[in-house]
């Protein structure tokens, strides 16, 4: 007698080889994402420095030389915090997409398992009942647990990202109220 046919199988194989190219393809959009903003990173930073050692050379007084290099400063400072806030919504994206993915297809593992599990208690002898009982009451835990682990990945990440927020309105304020206070 045979649990697990070769169309069962077969159709799970496909169904994880599905999953694996749907995640390979969002984790190459991904490096991507990430080789373009690297690429634009390093093209703006060549930049600034040619125009700021041309405004540096043009310099008469060290005043002015100091003016400019707190200039300069402030820039990289707004170029890194707009850089983190790309990479972090890089990042923050492939993780939600692997999630999902993750998420859906431990449901359908479980929701196949259940169905193994009373496929087999079905011609199972009299008397395992017990047994199929227990077998079942650990699937329906571990699954509880990893929703709640999920859960709380998920709530992690979107404090995470509301802290990113607050503190880039932070920095974008306290840039605002420095060049205010330039004036």
């Amino acid at each position: 007698m045979s649990f697990f046919s070769l169309d069962q199988a077969t159709a799970a194989y496909r169904a994880n080889v599905e999953t694996l190219l749907g995640l390979s393809t969002k984790v190459f959009e991904s490096v991507e994402q990430l080789v373009k903003l690297n690429v634009q990173a390093v093209k703006s930073t060549l930049e600034d420095n040619a125009s700021h050692t041309q405004q540096a050379l043009s310099v008469r007084a060290p005043q002015e030389l100091a003016t400019l290099q707190v200039g300069a400063v402030r820039q990289a400072a707004e170029e890194m915090l707009a850089y983190s806030r790309h990479l972090f919504e890089i990042a923050s994206s492939t993780r939600l997409a692997v999630d999902n993915v993750s998420e859906t297809h431990l449901s359908e593992s479980f929701r196949q398992v259940h169905a193994w599990i009373d496929s087999v208690c079905a011609h199972a002898p009299a008397g395992s009942e017990a047994v199929a009982a227990m077998v079942k009451s650990a699937l329906d835990a571990a699954s509880s647990a990893h929703e709640r682990v999920q859960t709380a990945a998920r709530q992690a990440l979107e404090m995470t990202v509301e802290q990113t927020a607050v503190m880039a309105h932070e920095a974008t304020e306290a840039r605002r109220a420095a060049k205010k206070a330039e004036a």
